[in-house]
């Protein structure tokens, strides 16, 4: 597949692309189905994002959300039953009710000691955000005033950061995550997603760069013959980030687009039902 940029034109062609039956849909939370926020903290599901995923949840064999965020604070802000919550990027999941946790031994304290510190060193910079997430955190500066200063402020403390070398980092849209050495990334989570859910077609949506994993394994997998599917890059203001859309088979703009991509999924499938 190429990556047209066609927010205008019909998805049919690629819907068509499948013909054994209706795809499981896979989402990012922010800048996907929600507004970014310069506080994370205030996102919320867009409701017409959310009334249709309702519908289109009576139709698709599968709807998951994953996300940089923890899996409970996804349920919380969707509210859904019987969605898949996939959080930090793969290293948690909700099953029965319960958060399953996939963490190496004392990550907690490392994720904690590391933070810390960053905060420590930020602290003049006004409208910076510092979330714990247990097993990996983020540093948001989407509030910031300036925020190529504010990297370059990033960036000089994690040289100095304790554990750097036990630690990944990673930059996304005005956000740095932080996560420690493990197998866990968005591409983790749609393998296994696929696997245990036994998925054969899948549609993903993502906005930023922890997404194209995701995209990168649809890709792999498709071209073994494991899995029929594509991926979406979800542009914010006609933004044209070059891995995304290398790594993406299609490309929309905002949430305006998402919504018109899930009512067009909903009204070609829904006649299988």
């Amino acid at each position: 597949m190429n990556n047209p940029i066609i927010p205008e034109k019909t998805l049919i062609p690629f819907l068509n692309f499948f013909n054994t039956g209706t795809p499981a849909l896979a989402l990012d939370f922010d800048g996907v189905i929600s507004e970014l926020k310069q506080d994370p903290q205030t996102a919320s599901i867009d409701e017409y994002c959310l009334q249709v995923i309702m519908k289109l949840n009576k139709i698709l064999p599968n709807i998951s959300i994953i996300s940089g965020r923890n899996a409970r604070d996804l349920e919380s802000k969707i509210g859904l039953e019987n969605l898949t919550y996939i959080g930090n990027h793969g290293a948690e999941y909700i099953k029965d009710g319960k958060l399953i946790q996939q963490s190496p031994e004392g990550t907690d304290l490392m994720i904690k000691s590391a933070l810390d510190y960053m905060k420590s060193q930020t602290l003049e910079i006004n409208g910076i955000f510092h979330e714990n997430k247990t097993i990996s955190a983020s540093i948001h500066y989407r509030g910031s005033k300036d925020h190529d200063n504010t990297k370059i402020i990033l960036t000089k403390a994690l040289k100095n950061m304790p554990n750097i070398n036990k630690l990944d980092v990673f930059w996304g849209k005005q956000i740095l995550e932080i996560r420690p050495h493990s197998e866990f990334n968005k591409g983790y989570a749609i393998k296994q997603l696929i696997e245990t859910k036994k998925i054969t077609n899948i549609i993903f949506l993502g906005d930023d760069t922890t997404d194209v994993d995701a995209m990168v394994q649809i890709k792999k997998l498709r071209e073994s013959g494991m899995v029929s599917g594509f991926s979406i890059y979800v542009s914010q203001d006609n933004e044209m980030n070059e891995n995304l859309i290398k790594n993406s088979d299609y490309s929309i703009n905002g949430i305006k687009d998402v919504r018109k991509t899930l009512d067009q999924i909903y009204h070609h499938f829904k006649s299988s039902y």
